[in-house]
């Protein structure tokens, strides 16, 4: 019975010591550099999103676009949720940093002279972590 438990006990702790290490580690503390980063790596944006993600999404209803809010659990995500330097040069989209203020963080997508806006806000808890995605799109 000792065994068992012992076994049992030790299973465990190389399970949490593997998912330790499968998890990236912060990239950066600076936000820049982070974002720099996370919009660079899949595995970087599947570790560093506050589940569930809170979206607004702006849908084509009429007579006017109406604004839905929803949050999404990690099976609901699409990845990338940010696009790579490649794949924004390729679309013609800009990515704008903003300074962080008291430890949040915004990133503009953009795409100039078209109504392609996408916001994602961050916050910083001993890394960068993406909390909120806003889609401004029509």
């Amino acid at each position: 019975m000792k065994n068992l438990l012992l076994a049992v006990v030790l299973l465990g702790a190389g399970l949490i010591a593997q998912t330790a290490m499968a998890s990236p580690a912060c990239p950066s503390t600076d936000f820049a550099t982070f974002v720099s980063a996370y919009s660079e790596s899949q595995a970087l944006q599947r570790t560093f999103v506050r589940l569930p993600l809170q979206t607004l999404l702006t849908v084509n209803a009429e007579p006017e676009p109406q604004q839905q809010r929803r949050k999404l659990s990690a099976g609901q995500l699409t990845f990338p949720l940010m696009p790579d330097a490649a794949s924004r040069q390729a679309k013609g989209l800009v990515l704008r940093v903003t300074q962080p203020v008291e430890g949040k963080g915004v990133v503009v997508l953009e795409k100039p002279d078209t109504d392609y806006q996408v916001e994602y806000r961050f916050v910083f808890d001993q890394c960068w972590v993406l909390r909120e995605r806003l889609d401004y799109s029509l």
